[in-house]
């Protein structure tokens, strides 16, 4: 269908099926997200190795293999748990505390304030058409809530027609310049996590190394609700929906209370706090009043 408003080049047709990936890794997922099939990367290395006793040696040669032993032991520890240490704090959001961004399959953190390599990405969601009318329902009032918010989204209408003046365009860009986010439905059987429950959201995306070799970058998101948890379940579809918008702004989750985003939140709403930080993540924090005002929701939305 052509898209009135659209500006050239046209639109491309709606995904009916998730885009595939060829990257073979799997996205760093959230606590609350299991990875899909079609994102896992290549299988573990086999059974863990075990090695065989030594021999034994005299007094003297035993102690100092002992010795040996015992102090690489410990530096393997420590160099382990420094590498933990460092890919956990590398995840967490500066500037926002108890917030996390993702990884890409190089293990890099998205970088703060441009997870997509520029700062204060525009971003529109496009709700693929077997997506059920109630459904869409809810993303529209999140997406609403956010541009209430002051984030930088809006969403195409069951047409996929959308208007490039719902967005706000920093310095160089353009209505060609906004990513395209899927939101997708699954009617099958939902994953079961890690906890022993089913999933609520997928989510999917992936990422290129940033120029400073330092952080990776955002691309190609997409969330997939599974509807065998979630059908009937308006607040829930709501909470998966934030999740989905968190993504598009480089957070991959809290471990704050009183947070709208995450599995365990029975909050129905962002929270102040979640605002902010996906305002921080995304660069956006720092945009003129005139920014939040024209974001404002409208009845064209």
């Amino acid at each position: 269908m052509t898209d009135p408003w659209a500006t050239p080049p046209p639109t491309p047709s709606p995904w009916t099926t998730p885009p595939p990936r060829n990257t073979g890794w799997s996205p760093t997922p959230a606590p609350w997200i299991a990875p899909q099939p079609w994102l896992t990367g290549p299988p573990p290395p086999g059974s863990p190795r075990y090695w065989s006793p030594a021999p034994p040696k005299r007094r003297r040669t035993g102690l100092i293999v002992g010795i040996s032993i015992g102090v690489v032991g410990i530096l393997v520890i420590a160099i382990v748990s420094a590498v933990l240490v460092a890919v956990t704090h590398g995840r967490d959001i500066a500037g926002s505390p108890g917030y996390s961004t993702f990884t890409g399959p190089a293990g890099l953190p998205f970088p703060v304030g441009r997870p997509w390599g520029p700062a204060c990405q525009p971003i529109r969601f496009t709700v693929e058409e077997h997506v059920p009318d109630d459904v869409y329902t809810q993303v529209v009032s999140v997406v609403s809530e956010a541009r209430a918010d002051g984030l930088d989204v809006t969403v195409e209408d069951r047409s996929f027609r959308w208007q490039p003046d719902s967005l706000y365009y920093p310095p160089g860009m353009t209505g060609n310049d906004v990513q395209r986010v899927g939101i997708f439905v699954n009617n099958g059987a939902a994953p079961v996590l890690s906890d022993g429950q089913p999933e609520h959201v997928n989510l999917g995306y992936d990422a290129t190394r940033d120029v400073d070799g330092k952080h990776e970058d955002l691309s190609d998101p997409q969330g997939t609700l599974q509807m065998a948890t979630l059908a009937g379940d308006a607040v829930g579809q709501r909470r998966a929906v934030r999740d989905i918008v968190a993504l598009t702004q480089g957070v991959g989750g809290s471990n704050r209370s009183d947070s709208g985003l995450g599995r365990g939140s029975t909050r129905d709403s962002f929270s102040s706090a979640d605002i902010a930080a996906m305002k921080n993540m995304s660069g956006c924090g720092e945009a003129p009043a005139a920014v939040v005002e024209h974001l404002q929701p409208s009845a064209r939305l």
